[in-house]
């Protein structure tokens, strides 16, 4: 059996979106263009005898990068495609000087991932809540006050992930929610459009700025009255899960988040986790 490890473009996503709803991810093809234009090196497929076999990729925010989209078609697994797969990120991660690599594993995978360096750092909890009637108290974000919040997502998260928030803004600016006093910022959120449940995230505020996080939630589930949300947090960001809880999510699911390298401390300001599918 012959492993050949591609690049994945722009033409290979109708079996890139075949694999993730054979998962019931869930993504959109929009969020498949995002991703393989964010980072189209680090993009790759699997090829096995000249048969497409699977997917895995990874995206980079400076000292951390996010391995993603790692599914193997049911007939090839176990076959050494899945660590084919998972090396080739971890070569991207090495020439790129990537101190940290980061991923989720599903529930009984992570002895897979830990063959491979990996370690396990906490639970991330995937929530589902539906949109309710309401006035938002946060504003709409608007083009002009861009470069603001993504500054202020840099200091909070340590991260320059600029580049995944305009492009997630560029495909829903009707979806984001910005919160102010005074003319400074004190938090923002972002919705997208999703095939089954609209992916909610990033949720960024202050840590210690409770009442700013719950307006920002609040607004984005009254923005969309009668819409269904879902979104992923942190098994250590205990505030973020009261929260959630209180706004009337609940827990639907689970995974392991793992890391390989130096650690990074991923910071309480996210009250919806960074991941790759939210940038």
């Amino acid at each position: 059996m012959a492993i050949e490890i591609r690049p994945f473009t722009l033409p290979d996503i109708p079996f890139g979106k075949m694999l993730t709803d054979a998962q019931d991810w869930h993504r959109a093809e929009s969020d498949w263009v995002r991703l393989v234009r964010l980072e189209p090196e680090g993009a790759f497929k699997a090829v096995v005898d000249g048969i497409p076999a699977g997917t895995a990729a990874i995206l980079s925010f400076g000292p951390v990068a996010w391995i993603h989209s790692m599914i193997v078609l049911p007939d090839f697994r176990r076959r050494g495609v899945g660590a084919a797969l998972l090396r080739a990120c971890l070569d991207f991660g090495e020439r790129r000087g990537i101190p940290c690599i980061k991923l989720d594993s599903v529930d009984g995978v992570e002895r897979f991932y830990a063959h491979l360096g990996f370690r396990e750092e906490y639970p991330s909890w995937r929530l589902l809540a539906d949109g309710r009637p309401g006035t938002p108290k946060a504003i709409l974000l608007r083009p002009k006050d861009y470069p603001a919040v993504f500054a202020f997502d840099r200091e909070r998260t340590g991260l320059d992930r600029s580049a995944a928030l305009a492009a997630i803004l560029r495909d829903h600016p009707d979806r984001a929610f910005v919160l102010k006093a005074r003319g400074k910022i004190r938090g923002y959120v972002i919705a997208r459009r999703g095939e089954y449940r609209d992916p909610l995230g990033p949720w960024v505020a202050d840590p210690d700025d409770s009442a700013a996080a719950v307006d920002l939630l609040r607004s984005a589930l009254t923005a969309a009255a009668g819409q269904r949300f879902r979104m992923c947090v942190g098994g250590y960001h205990e505030a973020s899960l009261k929260i959630a809880e209180e706004l009337g999510f609940e827990k639907a699911g689970r995974s392991t988040r793992m890391y390989r390298g130096t650690a990074f401390t991923e910071t309480r300001a996210c009250f919806a986790m960074i991941s790759a599918e939210k940038g």
